[in-house]
């Protein structure tokens, strides 16, 4: 209750004040989970190509799992916060069980799907002859703490659920600090290799399962978990999923799309696809940032719907509009004039510095619209329009952005798919600046005008 009394009191008092409160914690969360994956890349990088290119084929793979768990947990968030609104601190707490249940016989069935079809799982996501031994070593040891990885994405976010923004945020410091210092000894010191780098993250979010045990077995929070609320309960997790259930269409579908995209890069060379993933990470790095602006957004979207305060939401826009434009020019910018420095990050090799260089610039050429389109989606979403933002994210990971990309790719080969996503974005912008400019003129919605 107290965390929607505080998303009352932000709508009486400054917009841009507390946009900040919001956006600090967000920001810093979403960074610090990017993080895993960006330490990987950059020591693996080291180890050459081939490694590289084996870290990202199998990451759609493991991002199918926790696609789910993120989902979950999503869903999850959603009944925990609703328990708490109503007192009901009990059911609550039946959640956080269920919680805990669904991490572990997710976490199982990611074991048994890997230890029976690992290989023809890698072969199906486009891996090759030279990169299927490295990226099995990997995924060995993700599938065997599959488990643990599940349930730090859903503890988070039940936490979170309370209202308390800050005790994830500093896990995650601590456990991302546990993983730069580990990584160099499994890799180097120990001699592991590429298998080092996925020990080193599997026992940073052991840190994270721990400290959130911690949270709940000494009380930190207004949720109290006992072994009888570990016993299922269909009814919860029927209603987990329900509420779930977009947030895991949304991650499913982008990481369906990220399969298709790598079978259609690997066909140019090991060290294509490593071009294409560590874009991907220098994106996940930026877009973090905005996604900060949207998570300190949407409560105040949503409530300011609720009450009817239409004027305050124009005022809401103006400010987030103006804050991811500068977030996003700020990080397209930096990407298109100096890409060899990003790039050099992760490897010195000079065909994916020189390959690289091009498709960075290519892909963020528009990214001073990625700030306006994940803007518009969080705004729809606010608003209580979740059908029509799922439906543009869809399009712009599935419906859109693939059959460009197949297109593209006959036609242009390798550069034909790096303009395919700029094309997608700019097209999926069009779109859902319209869908949201009717909204507005419906409600009498106002950009240039508080009251």
């Amino acid at each position: 209750m107290a965390y929607i009394q505080q998303i009352g009191s932000m709508l009486e008092e400054n917009i841009g004040k507390q946009l900040r409160r919001f956006f600090f914690p967000g920001a810093a969360a979403l960074l610090l989970s990017v993080s895993y994956g960006v330490v990987d890349a950059i020591y693996i990088g080291r180890l050459g190509c081939d490694a590289l290119a084996a870290l990202y084929i199998v990451l759609p793979v493991q991002m199918v799992f926790v696609a789910v768990a993120m989902g979950s947990g999503a869903g999850a968030s959603v009944l925990v916060n609703r328990a708490l609104e109503n007192g009901e601190f009990k059911k609550a707490g039946s959640v956080v069980g269920q919680v805990l249940l669904l991490a572990l016989l997710m976490g199982t069935l990611c074991y048994l799907t890997g230890k029976y079809h690992l290989e023809q799982l890698l072969i199906f996501c486009g891996a090759t002859a030279e990169i299927l031994s490295p990226a099995a070593e990997y995924m060995s040891v993700f599938i065997k703490g599959a488990a643990i990885h599940m349930a730090s994405y859903m503890m988070a976010y039940t936490i979170k659920a309370e209202g308390n923004m800050t005790f994830p945020v500093a896990v995650m410091f601590v456990s991302s600090a546990a993983n730069v210092i580990l990584n160099p000894i499994f890799m180097f010191a120990l001699d592991h290799g590429i298998k080092g780098a996925a020990l080193s993250t599997e026992i940073s979010k052991v840190i994270n399962v721990a400290c959130y045990f911690w949270y709940y077995l000494r009380r930190r929070g207004a949720l109290v978990i006992g072994i009888g609320q570990l016993w299922p309960s269909l009814g919860i997790i029927r209603a987990i999923f329900k509420n779930g259930l977009p947030a895991i269409s949304l991650y499913a579908s982008a990481n369906m799309a990220l399969i298709l995209t790598n079978r259609f890069v690997i066909e140019f060379g090991c060290a294509a696809l490593a071009v294409m993933g560590i874009i991907m990470q220098l994106q996940q790095l930026a877009d973090a940032t905005l996604a900060g602006v949207n998570q300190s957004l949407l409560p105040l979207v949503r409530h300011g719907f609720n009450i009817k305060r239409y004027p305050l939401i124009g005022h809401v826009m103006r400010k987030g509009l103006g804050t991811a434009f500068l977030l996003s020019a700020l990080s397209g910018f930096a990407f298109f004039f100096f890409p060899e420095m990003f790039l050099g990050l992760f490897t010195g090799e000079e065909l994916i510095l020189t390959e690289g260089s091009r498709a960075l610039r290519i892909m963020t050429a528009i990214y001073p619209f990625i700030g306006l389109l994940l803007l518009n989606i969080s705004f729809l979403e606010g608003m209580g329009k979740k059908s029509q933002a799922l439906a543009l994210s869809l399009m712009q990971q599935l419906f859109l952005y693939i059959p460009l990309a197949f297109f593209m790719r006959e036609n242009f080969g390798l550069t034909g798919i790096w303009a395919a996503r700029p094309l997608a974005v700019i097209f999926v912008t069009a779109a859902s600046s319209c869908l949201l400019f009717c909204e507005f003129k419906r409600h009498g919605i106002s950009l240039f005008s508080r009251r």
